[in-house]
């Protein structure tokens, strides 16, 4: 069993839990897939983008962290979202104290980025075989 940092909201209250929920990774997998979508198309946005700019970058580390209530994934409130409801992106990286900034100007060149931050119409259509 794997634990997420997850805080989903408790059905019987309504607050928040802050601890952990555990899940087995296989049933969230595609969801962890868009952090780590997320995560990787950032990393090589700053990356490729730097380095056009001369902008010099030794490390860079990121963690992502998402707050998913899980009952809207299940389907057991109509009040809730089934997707998360913040993605939090904490990059620490090793550059001069200058770059900082332009890093994070960078980050909205990203287009997965733009697709979770801004939201995309998405059309699914589904026919009988």
């Amino acid at each position: 069993m794997t634990l997420l940092p997850l805080k989903p909201l408790c059905p019987k209250t309504g607050g928040n839990f802050f601890r952990p929920y555990p899940l087995k990774l296989e049933r969230v997998r595609n969801v962890l897939k868009t952090l780590h979508a997320l995560a990787g198309c950032l990393t090589t946005t700053f990356v490729y983008h730097a380095a056009v700019r001369g902008i010099v970058i030794e490390a860079l580390e990121s963690e992502l962290e998402g707050d998913l209530d899980i009952r809207g994934f299940l389907g057991l409130s109509n009040t809730v979202r089934s997707g998360f409801e913040n993605i939090r992106v904490n990059f620490k990286v090793k550059t001069d104290a200058d770059n900082i900034e332009k890093l994070k100007a960078l980050s909205k060149l990203s287009p997965v980025f733009d697709m979770t931050s801004h939201g995309t119409n998405v059309q699914v259509n589904i026919e009988r075989k």
